[in-house]
């Protein structure tokens, strides 16, 4: 699945929330950090651990299987044990609606 889809609203989020999208095949973490929507896989590069399920602190995701650490706003590594970063997908907000590139 490609091209450019809606996934919300930009009122569903609050700052430094992050949430889980399934997207076609695509597992997504989507995140509002000072403002701005980010979005990143959902699947830790290291062991496939689900990052929506760990915590989220100053734009920090950490894995909750083994404590890998990975910037949200650009997808890479912080923190290992992984050492491939997060692919990163482009948001954009249109009439108060986000829409994802995929």
């Amino acid at each position: 699945m490609e091209g450019k889809i809606s996934f919300g609203k930009e009122s569903d989020f609050a700052e430094g929330i992050m949430k889980g999208f399934l997207v076609g095949s695509h597992k997504i973490l989507v995140a509002k950090i000072d403002g701005k929507f980010y979005a990143v896989d959902s699947v830790c590069t290291h062991a496939k651990g689900p990052l929506d399920k760990g915590p989220m602190k100053e734009g920090i995701v950490t894995c909750p299987w083994h404590g890998s650490e990975f910037n949200v706003k650009t997808g890479d590594v912080v923190r290992g044990p992984a050492v491939e970063p997060l692919h990163k997908y482009e948001v954009t907000v249109e009439n108060g609606e986000l829409f994802l590139t995929v």
